[in-house]
């Protein structure tokens, strides 16, 4: 009784949030399970045309730096801006919160355009540094297969903060349906390509998912963003982003920089070691996630 009349005495409005908090959470369980089942099954895939050998250890080399990079900054984007979103919300005009969404796009690009640069001037430098072991042609293969996931992450990042923005305003269902276009098209392209391009179907499909997913997310997001005469480039927000960014991304480092440990040493081991450390980690994350 006491719990039903707790109930009862709920203002109408509590009332209503109650059932839209529910909803709210079970469709972002909903999404964010969809989506893990989907980077399972690219792994999935991966495995059923290539098993555990040089190609694919070399493309797990090649995928180290840009998923670290890629989970640290969005993450960290993440962490640092959805918070100032909700102070400038709460105290202050909305044009202070269009500034700052055009702050951190302008710096975010800026950011993604050096990364972009480092993955064509110099991704055999990053090959090498990441996995020693790595000689001759498969050094080479890893270099060009590191450009073209250097590329996607780039683009990823941007694409990453209008995504941070739509969640910010409770818009979760469009952006988690976008985020899965990457790995449909990893699967499709390795299935499709495979026999032409080999292990290198699997990269230019997540390059062709992340345009694709900033051609389809970035018009829509950006909707009622920029208006004529009420936005302009904020200097303090540039700095707060630019100071908070770096700390929450040293924060989030231990658990991202494992796999680069990983392909450091096991890239000198026997051909399939990276392969078989990497669905060993696979397996052992989705059944921490499905308890």
């Amino acid at each position: 009784m006491g719990g039903f009349q707790g109930l009862q005495s709920l203002s109408p409005d509590k009332e209503m949030k109650i059932p839209k908090l529910w909803h709210s959470s079970l469709l972002v369980t909903s999404l964010i399970t969809l989506n893990l089942s989907f980077n399972f099954l690219t792994k999935v895939v991966t495995a059923y045309l290539f098993g555990a050998g040089w190609e694919v250890d070399v493309y797990l080399i090649a995928l180290a730096v840009p998923l670290f990079i890629r989970t640290v900054c969005y993450d960290a984007i993440g962490a640092v801006i959805i918070p100032l979103m909700y102070e400038l919300k709460s105290s202050g005009p909305v044009e202070k919160l269009q500034n700052l969404k055009i702050t951190v796009v302008s710096v975010t690009s800026i950011v993604s355009g050096v990364i972009l640069l480092l993955g064509v001037l110099v991704n055999r430098e990053i090959v090498l540094t990441i996995s020693p072991g790595l000689v001759g042609a498969r050094a080479d293969l890893a270099a060009e297969l590191t450009q073209i996931l250097m590329i996607s992450t780039s683009i990823f990042l941007v694409t990453g903060v209008f995504i941070v923005f739509l969640y910010f305003e409770r818009r979760f269902l469009y952006p988690h349906l976008v985020i899965l276009i990457q790995p449909i098209l990893i699967i499709t392209f390795g299935f499709l390509f495979t026999p032409v391009w080999g292990i290198k179907s699997l990269a230019i499909g997540q390059l062709v998912g992340s345009v694709i997913q900033a051609l389809i997310l970035i018009p829509f997001s950006q909707q009622g963003l920029i208006k004529s005469g009420l936005v302009r480039f904020e200097k303090t927000f540039m700095y707060r982003f630019l100071k908070q960014t770096p700390l929450a991304a040293i924060s989030l480092l231990p658990l991202p920089f494992v796999p680069i440990v990983d392909r450091y040493f096991t890239s000198s081991f026997p051909e399939g070691s990276v392969s078989y450390i990497s669905y060993s980690w696979t397996i052992t994350v989705a059944i921490s996630a499905v308890m």
